[in-house]
């Protein structure tokens, strides 16, 4: 059973996930994915502009309490493929952002594999009663993900963010889940 500032292990069918315990090992992990404007650019963040100390400064400090950075490393591999962020605000509702940074494995189902269980991780053991996220508008495989996990969409914040390859306005769209919905959708799949 986990405990409030321990460090958190989840495992998948292909991948193990653990939470990085600095800002150091994050930028050690992650800095070369700043070069990519592909993986870059649905974040609103510009490629190829980032100092390991302005990249360190992007992450809050990781405290496994309300601040989570999960490293998804698929099983046998000794550096990680993508990294969960789960911020957690003084309600309890748990927000989801998540960047597969080698792109070998874009389209080969990490997202959905990982999410689920972080997600039941952010149920079950934190017990928050919603968890929720903002993809722009263009990140159709972020869309196609949210809704392909049963993700309620809730609406549009029109021209909310702006597109760094364009420097144009876009707009946001924000999905959630409830915790009861969550169950409820286990029991059935359970069920089935």
């Amino acid at each position: 059973m986990w405990k409030p500032g321990q460090q958190v292990q989840l495992e998948t069918e292909r991948f193990l996930l653990n939470t990085l315990n600095n800002r150091f090992q994050i930028v050690w992990y992650t800095f070369d994915w700043t070069y990519d404007p592909e993986v870059m650019h649905p974040y609103g963040l510009q490629a190829g502009i980032w100092t390991r100390r302005k990249w360190y400064r992007r992450f809050k400090k990781p405290d496994n309490r309300r601040r989570f950075y999960f490293g998804i490393w698929p099983k046998g591999s000794e550096k990680p493929i993508g990294l969960e962020i789960v911020d957690i605000d003084a309600r309890r509702v748990a927000t989801l952002s998540i960047v597969i940074g080698d792109r070998r494995w874009w389209g080969k189902g990490v997202v959905q594999e990982t999410r689920r269980a972080v997600i039941a991780f952010i149920f079950e053991q934190l017990q928050c009663p919603r968890v929720w996220g903002m993809p722009t508008a263009r990140n159709f495989p972020s869309i196609f993900n949210y809704q392909k996990l049963g993700f309620t969409c809730e609406g549009i914040l029109r021209q909310h963010g702006i597109d760094p390859a364009t420097r144009q306005r876009c707009d946001i769209i924000v999905y959630s889940m409830l915790r009861d919905e969550w169950l409820e959708k286990n029991r059935r799949e359970a069920a089935a």
